[in-house]
C-alpha cells in the first residue's frame, strides 16, 4: 500500500510519475462529478490517517486524506479548485502525473486535508 502524502510544505502541487498516472478526459470527468456532488451541498469526509476516494472514472480518482489522528470533513465545492489546479499543473502529455497538496478545512476549525489525484491504487485506505 502506498503511504497518505505528508502535509511537509505541500501548498504548491507535488506531481510523482511514481504513484501512477490518471487519463486527463477522465480527470476532467471527475472533477465534473465534483461540480455536480458541490451543487447539492454534500459533505466528503476522511477518515484518521487514511485517504477518501471522492470521485472515480476509469483508471482516475480524486481522494481526499487525513493527515490527522482525527477525521475530517468538508463540503466537495472545496476540494474542486484543488483538483484543477493538481490536473493543470502535473501533466505529462495527455496524462497527468499522480499529485497532491494541502488545503484547509473552511468549516468552525480549520484542519489540514490533502488533496490527491492520481489511479484506482495510489491512496488506498489502511
Amino acid at each position: 500500500m502506498t503511504r497518505q502524502p505528508s502535509l511537509a510544505k505541500t501548498l504548491k502541487p507535488q506531481c510523482f510519475p511514481e504513484h501512477g498516472i490518471a487519463r486527463l478526459e477522465k480527470t476532467n470527468s471527475n472533477i465534473n462529478h465534483l461540480n455536480d456532488v458541490a451543487a447539492d451541498a454534500k459533505a466528503c469526509a476522511a477518515q484518521p490517517g487514511s485517504c477518501a476516494r471522492v470521485s472515480h472514472v476509469g483508471h482516475s480518482s480524486i481522494f481526499m486524506c487525513s493527515p490527522l489522528d482525527h477525521s475530517i470533513s468538508t463540503m466537495y465545492v472545496n476540494l474542486i479548485n484543488a483538483a484543477r489546479e493538481l490536473s493543470a499543473a502535473c501533466r505529462f502529455g495527455s496524462d497527468y502525473t499522480y499529485g497532491y497538496m494541502t488545503n484547509s478545512t473552511s468549516e468552525p476549525d480549520s484542519y489540514p486535508y490533502v488533496v490527491a489525484l492520481g489511479d484506482d491504487n495510489s491512496f488506498r485506505s489502511h
